[in-house]
């Protein structure tokens, strides 16, 4: 039903067709909205070369209902995770040990902020900045 949580949630987006896609992007949270709202501003360029995979559910990871919701996609698309956080941060350190085992060998890459003992760089601009870049790395094909 659609009122129940979902571990992961597939792309959903119509444009968006699997045998043209060229980088599945893995994410968490509201990171997910930035990326569509940059996704649908490149309609006509990339935009539907990526798709976009939410995982609402990190522990214990859902390594089958990740596999199930890229499996649509050519086994040559690369698998990106995403987060707002630094890479030594967030997510991604879990993600990054635990995800590979489902994955049959495929690589997966990661798009983040770098490494950083705070969570924050503690300026509005700075932060505006660096999101900025993450988002547009993540479409950079």
């Amino acid at each position: 039903t659609s009122g129940s949580f979902r571990p992961v949630i597939p792309e959903t987006e119509k444009g968006v067709e699997p045998p043209g896609v060229r980088r599945v992007l893995l994410c968490s949270g509201k990171i997910y909205w930035d990326l569509l709202a940059e996704r649908a501003k490149r309609a006509g360029s990339n935009g539907a070369e990526v798709a976009i995979v939410r995982v609402e559910q990190l522990a214990p990871l859902p390594g089958t209902e990740i596999l199930d919701a890229i499996a649509p996609y050519p086994a040559t698309a690369e698998l990106v995770w995403v987060q707002e956080e630094p890479a030594n941060q967030g997510p991604w350190p879990f993600v990054a040990m635990n995800l590979p085992l489902h994955l049959g060998g495929r690589q997966l890459a990661c798009i983040s902020r770098p490494p950083a003992a705070s969570p924050a760089s503690g300026s509005h601009h700075t932060h505006d900045v660096e999101q900025r870049a993450l988002v547009e790395r993540s479409f950079t094909l």
